[in-house]
This record gives structure tokens, sequence and C-alpha cells, in this order.
């Protein structure tokens, strides 16, 4: 019949390559994850910085036509001297006798 020391070493090997077989798997699993992990977390901050130089853009954009706007506002009302008059407000005195603005920086990071 069979030999019960023969039956026993088959047990054995078997449970140890299934457990070595079921390890590996872990493993791969595990390293697929931190690497799909990592892929995606490249992806949204190149989606994220995409969308800022946008945003930046458009802003920068906006505040121009807003500088031209003003300036169109303050030589059609400036016929001599400097603007201020009793018909302005004072905020809007306070906004005419402030330098014009010139520079405009874009921040890539925060």
């Amino acid at each position: 019949m069979s030999d019960p020391k023969r039956h026993t070493l088959f047990r054995k090997y078997a449970a140890i390559f299934s457990g070595l077989v079921s390890m590996l798997l872990v493993l791969s699993g595990g390293l697929g994850g931190y690497f799909a992990f990592r892929q995606s977390t490249t992806a949204l901050e190149e989606l994220q910085r995409a969308k800022a130089q946008f945003a930046a853009s458009e802003i920068a954009s906006f505040i121009g036509r807003l500088e031209d706007a003003l300036q169109l506002v303050v030589t059609k009302f400036n016929t001599s001297g400097p603007v201020v008059s009793d018909n302005l407000t004072p905020g809007a005195r306070r906004a005419a006798a402030l330098p014009p603005v010139d520079h405009r920086a874009l921040l890539d990071r925060l």
C-alpha cells in the first residue's frame, strides 16, 4: 500500500510550494500597488501643475485687460494735471495716487 512517510513528505513539499507561491503573489501585488500609486501621484502632480499654470496665465491676462481698461478711464477723465477731483470717491483718489502696476510675476510653485 502506500508508505506513510512518503505521503507526509508529499504534503510537506506541497505546503512549502503553495506557501512560497502565495508569498510571491502577495509580494508581486504589493510591488504592483506601490508602483501604480507612484504613477498616479506623478500624473496628479502634472495635472495640478498644468491647471495652476493655466489659471496663472488667465489671471495675468485678466489683470492686463483690467490695467488697460483702467488706463483708458484715467486718460479719458484726465484732461489736465493729476487726477484729483471732487467727483472722485476716496478710493479712486487713493488709486490715482498710486504708481502704475508695471510688474507681474507668475509663481510656479507655492
